[in-house]
């Protein structure tokens, strides 16, 4: 201990000013290198720097018993030069033998020794409560201070090199070190080195050990104040060292162990929310500004971190949540979102996986909020997204329909919609025909029944006033009524080539009105009177052996 107190104080001592005597000027550099090798002063002094010098002059006359005047007078200079010159080192260890020094003093302690030891502090302008005989956390601050203007390890501690060094006289005043009190960013030193190891063994800085104050060690310095309850400066305080070298302050570890009881939610504000989000976008749930904001998307990074361990999914930062959020082996986001690329969506499901196609949806100019809900809305946008691009509408987002809706071929709602709307009607108007023609094909067979109108018997304009009326087409009950409304709409066509798939067709046997529905295989279902049922034939075969009579289209088909 004792070498690297001596080094320290050397290095204290190089901060004053040498008055050298107009004598001694031949002898200058002689002098120098003598009090160097003695450890007076810094082996790298120049002499230069005269209060460098004054102080080395000063402390070598009064280890060597001579009158104290900091000046390089005849007898000084003989005595430095001599042989039997006391060293540096040799004259604090006969302060620290000839003081109180088998006392060491810290928190707790009280008493006489105490009292002393805040007068001597006093004395030299680092303490100025009262002498009160308590060892106070002012008490270890100005010993802290004290230490770090003499050269040591501050530590709010008084040991016997502490003591030594006090109670003798070359003990260094406070005043013109009082910046020594706070270290800040651009500073450089072993103070600086100090407070990193210590942020290091707190789990605070995991930097370098470099002796310069940078970003990192900053951002160290204001977690280690915001964790301890402190108000955030990013300035270390001697106070901070006492703090963490007496057990007072909190670790890393130990403060989030704290503070994982602690629930956030949106509205909330401070560091906490800002160390929150911090590793949410460590793990990739958060992109934004680590800031201490919960707001709207630190509740969405929240919900999706939830979803993809296994949480309750609340969109709350409870215990559950932050422990498992630190724990080493949480789900982080690259994963979750590749699991969700191979997860179809469908609706009444939840989680990230909507919330991301809806945020698609919509920078596609979907008239859709963002949502974690696939609710009837987003249904629709999908169908409609599904419609405009010829895929199969199932309304499910599996891989194809994932794949083109995240990809530069996708139209955006303004192109999607036109074209949506005219496959939907035609998609509609498809389904309508086909159900229309299961009902005449079922119709085939059934008995004949003058004037009926099914679904048990048909009679002859009882069939298509039925089947008709299935796609809300209203009719007359007979074919005579229906023939007569055609001529009068103008729907009547005397065009037979015209006859398509849902179109009602009318033929005369002799004076005898008949009519019936042309299927899609152009053949022709009609209630006959004759064979007693419905039946069904070539369409050719009534164009040919019958006069047609006129038709009505109903369909377009598909």
């Amino acid at each position: 201990m004792l070498p690297c107190i001596c080094a320290c104080l050397v290095i204290a001592l190089c901060l004053g000013a040498a008055f050298c005597e107009e004598n001694a000027a031949d002898n200058r550099d002689a002098l120098i290198q003598r009090l160097s090798a003695l450890g007076f002063l810094s082996a790298s002094a120049s002499g230069e720097f005269e209060t460098e010098l004054y102080y080395a002059v000063f402390n070598f006359q009064k280890a060597n018993g001579i009158p104290a005047s900091g000046s390089l007078d005849p007898t000084t200079s003989q005595a430095i030069l001599d042989e039997k010159a006391l060293s540096f080192s040799a004259y604090l260890e006969s302060y620290i033998r000839s003081a109180e020094t088998d006392l060491a003093l810290g928190f707790k302690d009280s008493g006489k020794n105490v009292k002393n030891l805040q007068t001597a502090l006093s004395e030299l302008g680092y303490y100025a409560g009262e002498i009160s005989g308590e060892y106070s956390m002012e008490t270890a601050c100005a010993v802290a201070l004290f230490e770090a203007v003499n050269g040591f390890d501050p530590d709010g501690y008084a040991d016997r090199y502490v003591m030594g060094r006090l109670l003798s006289a070359s003990a260094l005043p406070l005043s013109g070190f009082e910046a020594m009190g706070t270290l800040s960013f651009g500073a450089r030193g072993v103070l600086v080195k100090s407070a990193q190891r210590l942020l290091k063994s707190l789990g605070y800085f995991d930097g370098e050990i470099t002796g310069s104050f940078g970003e990192n060690t900053q951002k160290a310095i204001i977690a280690f104040e915001q964790h301890n309850g402190l108000e955030p400066t990013g300035v270390w305080q001697i106070l901070y060292a006492v703090m963490a070298r007496n057990g007072f302050a909190l670790d890393r570890t130990k403060a989030l162990e704290a503070e994982l009881n602690e629930t956030l939610q949106v509205g909330d504000e401070g560091f906490k929310v800002g160390e929150l989000k911090a590793r949410l976008s460590q793990l990739g749930y958060y992109t934004g500004k680590p800031d201490g904001l919960f707001d709207e998307r630190t509740r969405l990074a929240v919900l999706a971190f939830q979803e993809a361990n296994q949480l309750d999914m609340t969109g709350v930062a409870d215990a559950n949540t932050k422990a498992r959020l630190y724990a080493e082996d949480c789900v982080q986001m690259a994963a979750f979102a590749l699991e969700k690329q191979r997860c179809p969506l469908e609706y009444g499901q939840t989680g990230y996986g909507v919330y991301l196609m809806t945020r698609r949806l919509q920078q596609l100019g979907y008239p859709l909020e963002t949502g974690w809900t696939y609710n009837e809305a987003v249904a629709s946008a999908v169908t409609t997204f599904q419609y405009a691009h010829g895929l199969e509408i199932t309304g499910i987002i599996d891989a194809e329909t994932r794949a083109l809706m995240n990809s530069a071929r996708a139209l955006d709602y303004a192109a999607a919609l036109p074209i949506a709307l005219e496959k939907q009607a035609q998609s509609e108007q498809a389904q309508e025909f086909s159900a229309f023609m299961a009902a005449v094909h079922s119709a085939v067979g059934k008995p004949y029944g003058a004037g009926m109108t099914g679904p048990d018997s048909f009679g002859i304009g009882g069939l298509p006033y039925y089947c008709y009326g299935l796609i809300q087409t209203e009719l007359p009950p007979t074919a005579a009524l229906q023939l007569e409304s055609a001529q009068q709409s103008g729907a009547l066509i005397d065009d037979p080539s015209r006859a398509n798939g849902g179109a009602q067709l009318f033929f005369r046997d002799n004076t005898q009105l008949y009519t019936g529905i042309v299927t899609e295989q152009r053949r022709f279902v009609y209630a006959s009177p004759s064979q007693g049922k419905v039946v069904e034939v070539e369409l050719e075969q009534i164009l040919n052996d019958y006069e047609f009579a006129g038709l009505v289209v109903y369909f377009y088909e598909p």
